[in-house]
């Protein structure tokens, strides 16, 4: 691997644990339409496609559907979990205080500002972080390689000299077709996804800040 200058993380499933509570929130707002959201299919559509809310909705009832209202009801109930049971993953403030004092470091999100923010007004990492890209900054989210691309151009560096710490294979198709080395931490959502194309798997961040740092 060569020198690394700048390294990009993911928020959600890397920094902190919001995606049983996403999970949780569509699952909610689904259940009044008659529809059982199940982790394998969330998973599926959400992880792993990266497509929108109407596609976590079988496309049989989805004709004259207000999903701009289910929307704000959604995020609403999310916004609510946030503030009531967000955690932290373990390690993050320890890596990104640790990573910050030898690399240039990114935040790269799929997360809406509204979300993203409020879930940083609780842990203090923007502090560690030289630049944040969330859903608002680009055209197209992961797993479209311009979230990271345009991580490039901020960092100032070229595809060589960044590395990108995921958790999903949505954000790993992303890190790929942007031609920049992935590692992966999976979750316990993500756990059995396909992470052939990362340069290596990691079980926890401290395993991720103890191999940059040695």
């Amino acid at each position: 691997m060569s020198a690394k200058k700048a390294l990009f993380f993911d928020n959600d499933g890397i920094l902190v644990d919001t995606e049983p509570l996403y999970f949780e929130s569509n699952k909610t707002v689904l259940k009044p339409l008659g529809i059982d959201l199940t982790p394998a299919y969330f998973i599926e559509y959400s992880l792993t496609k990266g497509t929108g809310f109407a596609d976590l909705i079988p496309e049989k009832i989805r004709r004259n559907m207000d999903f701009k209202r289910l929307r704000e009801e959604r995020n609403k109930i999310y916004l609510s979990l946030l503030k009531e049971r967000l955690i932290i993953m373990p390690q993050a403030q320890k890596c990104l205080e640790a990573l910050s004092k030898k690399f240039t470091l990114g935040i790269v999100t799929s997360s809406r500002r509204a979300m993203f923010q409020a879930i940083h007004a609780q842990t203090g990492f923007l502090d560690y972080v030289d630049f944040v890209i969330d859903r608002e900054s680009v055209t197209h989210a992961k797993p479209h390689p311009e979230p990271y691309q345009k991580a490039l151009t901020l960092a100032k560096v070229r595809p060589s000299e960044a590395l990108i710490v995921e958790d999903s294979e949505r954000g790993l198709a992303s890190a790929y077709a942007a031609s920049i080395d992935c590692w992966v931490v999976p979750t316990e959502l993500t756990q059995k996804q396909d992470f052939s194309k990362a340069e290596k798997v990691f079980t926890d961040l401290e395993s991720v800040t103890h191999e940059l740092l040695n």
